[in-house]
C-alpha cells in the first residue's frame, strides 16, 4: 500500500470529530520487520509511523500498549490538523 494516499483519503472521508484506531504491532523481536502474510505494510518503529501520521495531520489521542496476541499499541487519532 501506499501510505501517503491511503492516509490522504482516510482523512478526506474521516467526518468531524471522527477518529481512526490502529493497532501497530511494534515492539519487541517484530519492531522493524518486514511485511507478514496477514500485514499490509511494515515501518522500522512504531515512533516512525507516529510521526508519519502527524505530519499528516492525525493527532495521537489515546495510545495504550497490548501484550497479547503480540506485543504493540492501539493508537486513536483524529483527524485534526491541531
Amino acid at each position: 500500500f501506499d501510505l501517503e494516499k491511503l492516509f490522504a483519503e482516510i482523512k478526506r472521508v474521516l467526518r468531524p470529530g471522527g477518529l481512526v484506531v490502529l493497532e501497530i504491532n511494534a515492539e519487541g523481536e517484530q519492531a522493524g520487520a518486514s511485511a507478514g502474510y496477514f500485514e499490509s505494510v511494515s515501518w522500522p518503529s512504531a515512533e516512525d509511523l507516529l510521526q508519519f501520521l502527524k505530519q499528516k495531520g492525525f493527532q495521537a489521542l489515546v495510545r495504550s500498549s497490548f501484550e497479547y496476541p503480540w506485543k504493540g499499541i492501539h493508537v486513536c487519532l483524529s483527524g485534526s490538523d491541531a
